[in-house]
């Protein structure tokens, strides 16, 4: 495999620098700590009534002894791995099932799906099995059927475990969506009713799920969409679709058009670009912007350097061309004139405003507009509760939005939250009241933050953290315990661990919150795909990660980690499995995607991609139309950056003989001048560019302080080349469960 290579050397802050931070502390502890340590173990022990659980946070002790790595929370149950195997908690803490299972999903439709000693099955929330380990693949329930595959059989089973339909010359079926599935059948996509009746025959390269009634499917290169009964609302001639609520903004040769739910463009015109800012369209031509309604009128003309809605009050904040702010109505009336550098919408009703001369921060009253706190100020935070932190000379204090001060500015760090209660740092050690002044919790922590209704705080001794929870009258509900892992699927939940492996679950708040629908929205390769199909369950991929080394990663590790998806595309006349994963722990977020083909009879991977976190980040495999040849391409496209420096490009690839090999490489560079020599800077000046692409000439280049770059094959070429090789291979991403 051949994978974009950078110059190391060019850009020095490629590499992630490490930063120990040092310190010391000493937690200022009440008298009264043994007591109230005393009274949070009897509340772990007996979880509030139910009435009395939005008042404060619940801590349920897991009687699971293994370590969580993650969870996952649905239908009011919790899946867990340990790090090699899988179980399943209640909402109360209780075990639903041991830690045993090899794979497992979160529950759904009340089952959920289970791998032991290699074979397939379900189980019901009481951890009894519903269905038996018989299946040697098989999915989540989706609209009350799953797929399973055993030898050559496959097809959907119903909860009782009844086969309701074997779909015939198929090689991948995805999960059901308002009543549809996608399948492949010989290179092309349709779609199929859960009797196995075809809807909409195979006639497209890609296919994506319904969504109110429409798919998003693609073409010969080009994306459009479809409804149920297989009509193209959008014939496929667009480089991208993309659905808001009530309309659809849809891009063609580099021009955005609106258009709504029956495929007809609103008479707003065309543009640069388009996208929904507050129920709004920002709409842009020539770098300036508009803004029009959501039935494609017109409000603001084009004119302005930036537009942004202030929510729900017919406002704009408006920037001229000379980088001036103001706000307008929607009849164009100025309301606030060109006088700011900046003008932000503050979550206390407000606004935020700063001194175009001196940088300072004010306050405008949300409703009449009028200055309530003058541009003094070097630092404002959000109003809560009426009042905000400011900043001033270094030191801070509390100012409500008529703009008294409630505290004075000689404090060294103030923070506020969401029910009005505050903390106030003066040296090492912070007082944390409430809103009326009441102490909650005073001693040295080095921040505290709120999770839900529940207080974080930590204090550091040298290098390590030491962490404990309070609620919000200050009492310890997790003393000693560290924040590990929140939990997906539900807000503001938390497991926590302490230093001799103990769990516990802090439910801080509401449990509401993310949607799991994607973890159950799949796409199944079918026996019919032969090797293709053993390979997803057993194979492994050789990924070249963002520090260029290789290693092997099976598919098992993938799917105990997070979410995986594999999909059949039809690339230069042959079948190809694109793979994709993507972490349910997202700490340190590694996503993985690769292409593999079938070559005499075993399956071989073309391609890779590898996105780490922070600034170094990675590519990922995308696939490429060539408007040239008007085919299909494999590619790799991605960007790496640093503190010296940023990068992006991708390679473009053929298929020769069943093996990918590299047609065109390219790459643009923005990085310091220091990464290069005076000579060749001056030799090359023409061909390095600022950050408006402006060539530089041998008088300015030697001033610059970065400078940006653009490769093909390695060599140096004018942006105009550059942008010419982009424009013929334009990238695209598969259509995933989101589409």
């Amino acid at each position: 495999m051949r994978k974009i290579q950078i110059k190391w050397w060019a850009i020095s802050g490629l590499l992630i620098t490490a930063i120990l931070l040092t310190g010391c502390g000493r937690d200022v502890m009440p008298a009264d700590l043994p007591e109230r340590i005393a009274k949070a173990d009897a509340i772990r022990q007996t979880p509030p009534p139910e009435d009395e659980r939005d008042s404060g946070p619940v801590i349920v002790t897991l009687s699971t002894e293994e370590k969580i790595e993650w969870a996952f929370y649905s239908e009011g149950c919790y899946c867990y791995y340990n790090g090699s195997l899988y179980g399943y908690l209640a909402e109360d803490g209780k075990e639903i099932a041991p830690c045993i299972y090899s794979e497992a999903t979160p529950f759904s439709e009340g089952l959920a799906c289970v791998c032991l000693d290699g074979k397939y099955g379900y189980i019901d929330k009481n951890g009894e099995i519903a269905l038996p380990f018989l299946y040697d693949q098989a999915s989540p329930f989706r609209e009350g059927t799953a797929y399973f595959s055993c030898g050559e059989e496959y097809g959907l089973i119903d909860r009782e475990g009844a086969v309701v339909l074997r779909p015939e010359n198929c090689d991948s079926i995805s999960s059901f969506r308002e009543g549809l599935a996608y399948f492949f059948r010989d290179g092309l996509y349709g779609y199929m009713d859960q009797s196995g009746k075809v809807v909409i025959p195979p006639a497209y390269d890609d296919a994506g799920y319904f969504y109110d009634g429409l798919a998003c499917v693609r073409k010969g290169g080009f994306f459009g969409l479809i409804d149920k009964d297989g009509r193209e609302v959008l014939a496929p001639q667009y480089s991208s679709i993309r659905r808001e609520e009530t309309y659809i903004i849809a891009e063609k040769e580099g021009i955005f058009y609106c258009i709504d739910g029956e495929g007809r463009e609103f008479s707003l015109g065309a543009w640069d670009s388009v996208r929904e800012e507050d129920g709004m369209l920002l709409v842009c031509r020539d770098d300036l912007y508009g803004l029009a309604d959501d039935n494609g009128n017109l409000i603001l003309e084009p004119v302005y350097e930036q537009i942004v809605p202030i929510a729900g009050k017919e406002l704009a904040i408006v920037y001229n061309e000379n980088g001036e702010s103001g706000i307008l109505d929607y009849v164009g009336q100025v309301r606030v004139p060109f006088i700011y550098g900046s003008i932000y919408a503050d979550g206390g009703g407000g606004l935020r405003v700063t001194d175009r001369d001196t940088g300072k921060i004010g306050y405008l009253d949300g409703e009449n507009l009028t200055v309530s706190i003058p541009t003094i100020y070097d630092g404002m935070g959000a109003f809560t509760e009426g009042r905000a932190m400011v900043m001033q000379d270094g030191k801070y204090g509390v100012i409500r939005n008529d703009g008294m001060l409630e505290l004075p500015l000689e404090y060294d760090d103030i923070c506020l939250f969401s029910d009005g209660s505050m903390a106030v740092w003066t040296g090492e050690t912070v007082r944390l009241t409430d809103r009326q002044g009441n102490l909650i919790l005073t001693g040295e922590y080095g921040w505290i933050d709120e999770l839900g209704n529940v207080y974080e705080t930590e204090e550091r001794s040298g290098t390590w953290k030491s962490r404990n929870y309070w609620d919000r009258q200050g009492q310890p509900v997790a003393p000693g315990y560290w924040r590990y892992e929140t939990v997906q699927g539900v807000k503001d939940t938390y497991i926590l661990h302490d230093d001799t492996g103990n769990n516990i679950l802090l439910k801080a708040g509401e449990e509401a919150g993310q949607s799991a629908e994607k973890e159950f929205l799949t796409n199944w390769i079918t026996p019919e795909a032969g090797p293709f199909a053993d390979f997803l369950k057993n194979g492994a991929i050789a990924v070249l990660n963002a520090h260029g080394d290789e290693y092997m990663d099976r598919f098992e590790d993938f799917r105990n980690e997070g979410w995986c998806f594999g999909k059949l595309y039809r690339i230069e006349g042959q079948d190809v499995l694109y793979f994709y994963a993507e972490p349910w722990k997202r700490i340190n977020i590694e996503c993985s995607s690769a292409l593999f083909i079938v070559r005499d009879g075993q399956v071989e991977q073309l391609i890779d991609g590898y996105t780490g976190s922070g600034t170094l980040r990675g590519d990922e495999v995308r696939f490429l139309y060539d408007k040239e040849e008007d085919a299909w391409k494999m590619g790799t496209i991605g960007s790496w950056g640093g503190f010296g420096g940023y990068a992006y490009g991708g390679d473009v690839y053929i298929l020769r003989d069943g093996r990918a090999e590299v047609e065109i490489s390219f790459m643009s560079y923005n990085q310091t001048t220091g990464n290069y020599g005076d000579d060749e800077l001056l030799e090359n000046a023409e061909l390095f560019y600022d950050h408006e692409d402006t060539p530089y000439t041998q008088d300015t280049i030697l001033e610059a302080g970065y400078v940006r770059e653009y490769l093909i094959e390695g060599q140096r070429v004018p942006v105009e080349e550059f942008r010419a090789l982009e424009e013929r291979y334009k990238y695209q991403y598969y259509l995933s469960p989101e589409w």
